[in-house]
């Protein structure tokens, strides 16, 4: 038969181990969680990369329009500078 201090003992380390094993679960599950809000948090940025590549893209597309033009009216001013010197 088992001292009374043995069985306080073993019961000591058996709540002990539940508590750990408690703890472990939980730690488990906020693991979860962190990985699922940094795989969001990933997706996201993928998704801001992606819209600011398309916005720049049609900010370059847009630029080159205005630069054509501005060249085609310095164009158009220097032929009409050109023909009323003659």
């Amino acid at each position: 038969m088992k001292s009374p201090l043995t069985m306080h003992g073993e019961q000591m380390w058996e709540e002990r181990v539940r508590e750990l094993e408690k703890r472990i679960s939980q730690l488990r599950t906020g693991r979860r969680i962190l990985m699922n809000l940094l795989e969001i948090n990933a997706q996201n940025q993928m998704r801001q990369i992606a819209r600011l590549q398309r916005e720049n893209h049609e900010l370059k597309k847009r630029n080159r329009r205005y630069v054509s033009r501005i060249l085609l009216l310095q164009g158009m001013h220097t032929l009409e500078g050109s023909s009323t010197d003659e």
